[in-house]
């Protein structure tokens, strides 16, 4: 048996730790993350590092809006009126039902004047001057 009809051993050799962040297993030396920050439990979300949080550099935005509830409010034009028949009540949930508003929770509804209001209707959502004038002037009542 000679040296060279010996079968191919082809071994990988271990990469070697710890010699410089260029051979990608330097700084720390590939120990994980159980020997600097990230291993620490309480570090806030925020935290950048000592240098001061993106919050603390804009100062007049710091309370803006953060006690403000978020609604979406729905204009309507008095127009899908015609789609209620007289002393029929106009709610959100009559409007869901009839499809003019999305399946959302939290949604206010407004009515704006635009068209005709051909039905005395009771409306229980909020409306504009303009539509509680042609509501009124069609016989409507607002209840709310």
């Amino acid at each position: 048996m000679q040296i060279h009809t010996l079968p191919a051993i082809i071994d990988r050799r271990k990469k070697r730790l710890g010699r410089g962040d260029g051979s990608g297993k330097g700084s720390k030396s590939g120990h994980g993350t159980s020997r600097h920050q990230g291993a620490r439990e309480k570090i806030p979300t925020h935290f950048e590092g000592g240098q001061n949080r993106l919050v603390k550099k804009f100062p007049y935005l710091r309370g803006k809006s953060k006690n403000k509830s978020v609604q979406d409010i729905i204009a309507l034009p008095t127009r899908v009126l015609r789609f209620f028949d007289k002393d029929e009540e106009v709610s959100v949930r009559t409007l869901y039902a009839k499809g003019f508003l999305p399946a959302r929770k939290g949604l206010s509804v407004k009515l704006y004047a635009q068209g005709e209001v051909p039905n005395a209707v009771k409306i229980q959502v909020r409306v504009t001057k303009g539509a509680a004038e042609l509501i009124t002037k069609a016989g409507g009542t607002i209840l709310s």
